[in-house]
């Protein structure tokens, strides 16, 4: 049975937070050789002191204390430790402890930690150090490329990459995406950037156009968020990228779920890398370290039944998709009360955010709301912010510049609201939220996981809660999500705390023409995205009660919408696209194989039956023609009773798009059997 747990605002905010483990042993590090220039005398590793992780992701071991498997400790250059020190960064992560030193040593990586772990430390130390250590000029071309699936986490990741660089005065950097002025960038490659930050399609647009943008001494290419990549459609301009860069380079490849056991991301690591790749998932051995650790606690308890209990909810905890701060639960909630249950969340929240913030004189609550198309988004916030109730919006069809003002205002903001899709979804760090809340259901349980991971991010020790809105058909995705080891129990609302407005809601949706015109954009984008679920088992369209989703959109009525998968219309895919190569960096949903075969094969029968018509009636004008024509002995042909209608239509006055002009008729005029409306 699952535990139910009551939202109220009584109750900080209705939700219980979660044992955490502690005393995390650190993982051990992996055995590779490092370069002599790197390492120190050989010395006892120091004990690493007593760190306060309230999310378990630190290990207690600084940057200075970094050692090889031999003992060796590994010294960073003067600067990268003096723009540690200036950005507060003293212990090392889990992952960073794992793979900096392999990366140190040259070595192919594909990293997998779970969100908030600190993975951009992890492959930017070491494109830095190398930098350093080879004295890198502009003249020298790139010597790194940092590849990103969307422009806000490269804007991100470049952010992190200027802070650690702004020690080293002769190191340059650079970003390149989709968006921003394309002959600027050309001009700063054409100059010599040492570190690239790019998205894909900008990255080849460049590769393949730009003269003067050198790549051939390229030292290390690193893939974020490979997985997320091929999923958005960028399969073809990687596999053209990769074979445009040097082949003796070192490749590293990251993500949050798992990398190695994905079909397309492994034949994506199999033409990246050369070699045989170092794979390190951080969370198993952070995992197999805590169960080691909790069986030795049970032995020197003599297996009480206390000592027991406390480890196996340690082991749990560990196990867990998710990072161990996050609270999740969700609610079923019918399609008809989907707005209503979302504005009383959301006006609760922020009331009692005010409210503290009058009395505590503490933050409000910082929200992220996940939609699944761009045009729900558009018709929420215009929505919201119209009942008084502000909000901004974020999604792939805005405009670049409106992109990186909105992230880095709600980056900025202690508290708000934020509509998005999924362009919010992965790697990207927005300090201090307090809520994920998913009012659209993700494509599947590695998308809720990469949502999740928006909350209760790195060493902080700030709580997180994630919330998910579940239509009565939907509760299968459950089994799922536990199956993909997350963690979520179901939450109610009480009745009384509900408040009502769905009559007001339709009333305003009909009385106001944009915004009605805005709903029906986003009731339509919602069914279509809706079929092209990649879980059609739980998620089918054709289960789902129509009437009862368009009250969700204000609707009393729903209105008419064509749900064939190759029809669809722009608002409903999150995508960017220009002139200049520019990348599909958001939540393009995939449509199922079956689905486009189905399609496929449904609209080569029509064809196949329209070509047969018309051959039957070629066949029979044919056969009248000879009938007619058959005292002279030929037949004639198709064309020239074509050539002879025209003639006829001319001298009538009847051809074309436009009045027929001749010596009869010198002023156009139509002729009096011509009864069209526009000419």
């Amino acid at each position: 049975m699952s535990k139910r747990r009551r939202i109220d605002e009584n109750e900080e905010d209705g939700i219980v937070s979660q044992q955490k483990p502690e005393d995390l042993d650190q993982n051990l590090p992996v055995k590779v050789s490092l370069p002599q220039s790197l390492l120190r005398k050989k010395i006892e590793t120091p004990q690493a002191p007593s760190v306060a992780d309230n999310n378990g992701v630190l290990t207690g071991i600084s940057f200075e204390q970094m050692c090889d498997d031999e003992g060796n400790i590994i010294q960073l250059h003067k600067n990268t430790q003096n723009a540690l020190k200036k950005m507060r960064i003293q212990y090392m992560t889990h992952i960073q402890q794992q793979t900096i030193p392999s990366l140190l040593a040259g070595r192919d990586v594909i990293g997998t930690a779970k969100t908030g772990s600190g993975k951009t430390l992890a492959f930017l130390i070491p494109c830095i150090e190398l930098m350093a250590q080879t004295n890198w000029r502009r003249i020298n071309g790139t010597a790194c490329v940092i590849i990103s699936p969307t422009r806000e986490l490269a804007l991100q990741t470049y952010s992190t990459a200027r802070e650690l660089m702004t020690e080293h005065a002769t190191l340059t950097h650079g970003i390149i995406m989709g968006g921003a002025k394309r002959d600027k960038e050309a001009d700063a490659l054409q100059r010599g950037v040492g570190l690239l930050v790019a998205t894909p399609g900008r990255l080849l647009d460049h590769l393949n156009s730009t003269k003067g943008f050198t790549v051939k001494y390229m030292k290390i290419l690193v893939i974020d968020e490979a997985d997320r990549i091929l999923q958005l459609g960028f399969e073809k301009e990687l596999r053209a990228i990769i074979n445009i860069l040097p082949k003796q380079r070192q490749t590293m490849l990251f993500s949050a779920t798992n990398i190695s056991i994905q079909s397309n991301t492994k034949d994506l690591a199999r033409i990246a890398i050369q070699g045989k790749p170092l794979e390190i998932n951080a969370s198993e051995l952070e995992q197999k370290k805590l169960q080691s650790s909790s069986s030795m606690q049970v032995q020197e308890m003599n297996s009480t039944h206390s000592s027991s209990s406390s480890s196996s909810s340690s082991s749990s905890s560990s196990s867990e998709a998710t990072v161990v701060g996050v609270h999740q639960g969700f609610i079923v909630c019918p399609a008809q009360m989907r707005f209503v249950m979302l504005f009383t969340f959301l006006s609760t929240m922020s009331n009692i955010g005010a409210d503290k913030q009058k009395k505590d004189g503490k933050k409000g609550k910082k929200i992220l709301v996940f939609f699944s198309t761009c045009a729900s988004v558009e018709f929420h916030n215009a929505l919201l912010n119209l009942v008084d109730i502000p909000c901004t919006a974020l999604h792939g069809k805005m405009k670049q510049q409106k992109r990186t003002t909105t992230f880095f205002d709600f980056c900025h903001a202690t508290s708000g609201i934020m509509l998005c899709t999924d362009v919010a979804a992965r790697g990207l760090d927005i300090p201090e939220v307090d809520w994920i809340v998913q009012y659209d259901p993700p494509d599947d349980p590695k998308e809720y996981i990469h949502r999740v991971g928006r909350t209760a991010r790195g060493v902080s020790g700030i709580r997180g809660r994630a919330l998910l809105f579940v239509l009565p058909e939907e509760m299968q995705f459950l089994q799922f999500l536990r199956k993909a080891n997350v963690p979520i129990e179901e939450f109610t609302v009480k009745k009384e705390k509900i408040v009502d407005v769905q009559k007001q809601y339709e009333s305003l949706v009909a009385a106001n023409f944009y915004l009605g015109r805005m709903a029906k954009d986003a009731f339509r984008a919602y069914l279509q995205a809706y079929s092209a679920h990649a879980m059609k088992t739980i998620f089918d369209v054709y289960h789902l009660d129509i009437a009862a989703v368009a009250r969700a959109f204000g609707f009393d009525q729903p209105p008419k919408c064509d749900l064939e998968a190759e029809q669809y219309d722009a608002k409903n895919i999150d995508i960017n696209e220009d002139d200049s190569g520019d990348e599909m960096d958001q939540d393009k949903h995939s449509i199922d194989q079956k689905q486009k075969s189905k399609v496929r094969k449904k609209k080569q029968s029509q064809m196949n039956n329209n070509n047969n018509n018309n051959e039957q009636q070629q066949q029979s004008e044919s056969e009248s023609d000879n009938i007619i024509d058959g005292q002279r002995g030929h037949q004639r042909p198709n064309n020239w009773m074509r050539k002879k209608e025209i003639q006829q239509r001319k001298r009538q006055g009847k051809f074309g798009d436009s009045h027929s002009f001749s010596a009869d008729n010198p002023y156009g005029r139509r002729s009096s059997d011509d009864k069209r409306q526009f000419k």
